[in-house]
């Protein structure tokens, strides 16, 4: 994927959507996992507000995913896992936020870099390669979209996911 991503070579199929319901699908895909470790995902918009988006369905649903699990690989059973939807003019922010293990302040930055592990022992032992955020990141960034993070040591950690509202008639 990132060799596609580097060389220009990932198509995206985009199309208008309601971002709540790709959000839905993927709570419902990450249940088993949280379940299986006491974990509750806790997703309730607020209202039945269409809140379009002109995004490939595919690759964000591979962004939520990863968010999301990493949020459950890091947080401790029996916790939360929140997720809801806030926008400005612009652009509509997903929030992920978790109740887990955080992340130093100096490795804040360096989470979207390519085999960046904040804790290389931990990590090798919870699986993984480093490369999905980087991933993410380059996804959200082909969307003309946004990705940041918020995290504190022990506290846990809140992923933000900005996506461009989709004008109407776009395609």
């Amino acid at each position: 994927d990132l060799s596609h991503l580097d060389n220009k070579l990932m198509k995206f199929n985009f199309e208008n959507v309601n971002i709540i319901g790709i959000i839905r699908d993927c709570v419902t895909q990450n249940y088993i996992a949280a379940q299986n470790k006491n974990q509750n995902i806790l997703f309730e918009p607020e209202d039945y507000e269409e809140y379009t988006v002109n995004v490939d369905v595919g690759r964000i649903t591979q962004v939520f995913n990863n968010v999301i699990s990493n949020a459950m690989k890091y947080s401790p059973e029996n916790t939360d896992i929140e997720i809801f939807v806030d926008r400005d003019e612009k652009y509509y922010f997903v929030h992920i936020k978790d109740n887990g293990i955080g992340i130093p302040q100096e490795d804040v930055e360096r989470i979207f870099e390519r085999f960046y592990r904040v804790d290389k022992a931990r990590s090798r032992a919870m699986g993984g390669n480093g490369l999905g955020l980087s991933i993410a990141k380059e996804i959200m960034e082909g969307h003309k979209g946004k990705i940041e993070v918020k995290s504190s040591v022990g506290k846990g950690t809140e992923m933000i996911l900005g996506f461009p509202k989709a004008k109407k008639n776009s395609r």
